[in-house]
């Protein structure tokens, strides 16, 4: 298979799947005719480009920030392998994976990834669906929206977080509101954060409790249907926070003092992390460089590499996290990945990676080709 990519006049790029052609063989046209030859050197019917010369166009053409050089692939399609965006951040989701680009757009790839023009400070990938919070405060969002979360209301925005099939935001008043599948009501009160899970919420009121709400269950196995009860990740603890994030079945924040506490359900001791470690954001600064990690560790995701680290991502069946010295490192079902990275983050089955020229790489589940960023594949 191919990826097809199409482009808007902002140059925001979205994914299908396009089953490929070899060369001398016969493209369809929009009518479902055979309207060209691929191979034969010459440009027609549905063919993009026909031979090995460089096409007329540049990366810049077709939208991307980097890369000079045009080919034509066996396809007779772009060979875009050579572009590439700059992104300013990066954030994996479930089926799809989204970034913000040096000039604030918003380029997503995966399932469900077409994303509105427009310039954004923040943005977060759902299970198959994405949000962002735009310069001037208003949220939008995109993608996947059978129970309304790709639905957001008006007004403006502070933060805003995509869970599985709802989505959470705090507006620039401090009151937290939520939209699509209704896991519960968010209390009132002022919040300086919020984070969307599966199927529960959290935040952090102004005062620095955390406050919670939706299901304290999980449905645990697909097979069976059976469902744990004894998760609890909706209940939690007493204290003041600076930072929460809600997971599938879990919870987890980080204390003022900069200790970490957990809770939630432990069936692969994901709420159970070392002692003796501070941090600043639990996504996450450790104040003394120790690595705490908690989860399912069926797959290695929670048994960490004994270094010394700046912040880590958790996702599905995967963790990463930034060393002392800056380079990122990988464990778990689909581990691996080493380096001197920007930024890391850590997808429900796939990761994706900022390098240093800004260019994201990612591996994983690629089932809607979330794993595929533009200028890695071809069209």
């Amino acid at each position: 298979m191919h990826v097809r990519r199409r482009w808007n006049e902002a140059g925001v790029v979205a994914f299908g799947l396009l089953t490929g052609c070899g060369s001398g063989d016969a493209i369809a046209g929009a009518d479902g005719g055979e309207t060209g030859t691929c191979g034969n050197g010459i440009v027609d019917g549905a063919e993009q480009c026909d031979g090995d010369d460089p096409v007329e166009l540049t990366c810049a053409d077709l939208g991307f920030d980097q890369g000079k050089e045009v080919r034509c692939d066996a396809t007779c399609r772009y060979d875009r392998s050579a572009c590439a965006y700059s992104l300013q951040s990066i954030d994996a989701g479930g089926s799809l994976t989204c970034g913000i680009r040096m000039n604030g757009s918003v380029g997503c790839w995966g399932c469900e990834a077409t994303p509105p023009s427009g310039t954004f400070s923040q943005v977060s990938a759902g299970g198959r669906h994405a949000c962002g919070v735009k310069t001037d405060g208003t949220v939008v969002c995109w993608g996947y929206d059978a129970a309304g979360q790709a639905t957001p209301p008006s007004g403006t925005f502070s933060q805003v977080s995509a869970g599985e099939a709802h989505t959470c935001g705090v507006k620039t008043d401090g009151t937290v509101v939520c939209w699509g599948y209704a896991y519960g009501t968010p209390p009132s009160g002022t919040f300086s954060q919020v984070s969307a899970g599966s199927q529960h919420s959290c935040g952090v009121t102004t005062d620095g409790s955390v406050a919670c709400w939706g299901d304290n269950l999980f449905f645990e196995n697909d097979e069976t249907g059976v469902w744990d009860s004894t998760c609890s990740q909706a209940t939690p603890p007493s204290g003041t926070f600076s930072h929460v994030s809600a997971g599938a079945a879990h919870t987890c924040g980080v204390r003022t003092d900069g200790t970490l506490m957990c809770w939630g359900c432990n069936s692969d001791g994901q709420v159970l992390p070392p002692t003796g470690t501070t941090f600043s954001r639990l996504s996450a600064w450790g104040t003394d460089g120790i690595l705490t990690c908690w989860g399912c560790d069926s797959s290695g995701g929670t048994s960490p590499e004994t270094d010394t680290f700046l912040q880590v991502s958790a996702g599905g069946i995967l963790t990463c996290g930034q060393r002392a010295d800056s380079t990122w490192i990988c464990w778990g079902a689909i581990g691996g990945l080493e380096g001197a990275f920007l930024e890391v983050s850590a997808g429900d089955r796939h990761g994706c990676a900022l390098k240093t020229d800004r260019t994201a790489t990612c591996w994983g589940t690629n089932s809607c080709g979330q794993a595929t960023p533009p200028g890695s594949a071809r069209d």
